[in-house]
């Protein structure tokens, strides 16, 4: 399941957790002690014998098998009217928590925070870490550049063109080494992003944590990169149009 789908999951199942919708069913169905997302409605309920809405939301999911059991609120957490209380939806929301965690993707340099110039709509905000990009469950080309670097210049509208055609099927990710090549400032790189028009998300790091772990020497240099976050290839130096498109389509197949 790809994460875009689970993160609808997680917003369902949050929601759900305020708003119970309760469902009279035998009372012999809540002797277990737990809510599970199993087969059947009839296996999904609270301890007083109604299912409320979030149980019905993990039963629309149980066939992913994603989710796995939640806790049985004790009796007297249970409203009346087979509802849960504001207890009992923070415990859900510590749950679905659990379950983001078990999402992150582990991948080189995934602690590195990225500060963003543009896309901040497509990767989420302003701020976040490498490994948050994977979340959004695409294969990633991330193309290192600097504002001061002309062959940066040569290749990143190629793969601006690549990406209007195809961002549904990966994700486009500019990186500005600048401060860490000699090859320009934040403002030089601002200047060239909007000389070109580039508007695939591109950051700026303040490390070169990214450069060191997939062993870029040189300008520019791209990686990449399936949803997991496995290395398919990598390049140091300019790469004309269609490396880059070979490349690319390399990686989403990697990724099927």
């Amino acid at each position: 399941m790809k994460a875009t789908t689970f993160f609808g999951i997680v917003i369902a199942l949050a929601a759900a957790a305020f708003v119970a919708l309760p469902v009279e069913v035998g009372p012999n169905h809540a002797q277990s002690g737990i809510v599970s997302a199993g087969n059947s409605l009839s296996g999904d309920v609270n301890c007083d014998g109604s299912v409320s809405a979030i149980d019905a939301a993990l039963v629309l999911q149980s066939d992913a098998g994603l989710i796995g059991s939640l806790p049985c609120p004790e009796s007297g957490d249970v409203n009346q009217d087979g509802s849960i209380n504001a207890l009992d939806a923070t415990l859900i929301l510590q749950f679905v928590a659990g379950l983001l965690g078990a999402l992150a993707v582990d991948v080189d340099g995934g602690d590195e925070v990225l500060f963003v110039y543009t896309g901040a709509d497509v990767l989420g905000g302003e701020e976040l870490t490498f490994a948050n990009v994977f979340q959004l469950g695409k294969p990633v080309v991330v193309h290192f550049w600097a504002g001061l670097c002309p062959p940066c210049r040569r290749e990143m509208p190629e793969f601006q063109e690549l990406y209007d055609e195809r961002q549904d099927e990966f994700l486009m990710l500019g990186v500005d080494v600048g401060r860490f090549t000699g090859l320009g400032s934040q403002d030089d790189a601002l200047d060239l992003l909007d000389e070109l028009g580039i508007s695939y998300p591109t950051v700026y790091v303040e490390s070169d944590t990214l450069l060191r772990e997939y062993n870029i020497f040189g300008m520019p240099g791209a990686v990449f990169l399936t949803a997991s976050g496995d290395v398919v290839s990598q390049s140091t130096g300019f790469i004309t149009r269609d490396e880059i498109r070979e490349r690319t389509q390399e990686m989403i197949d990697a990724s099927e």
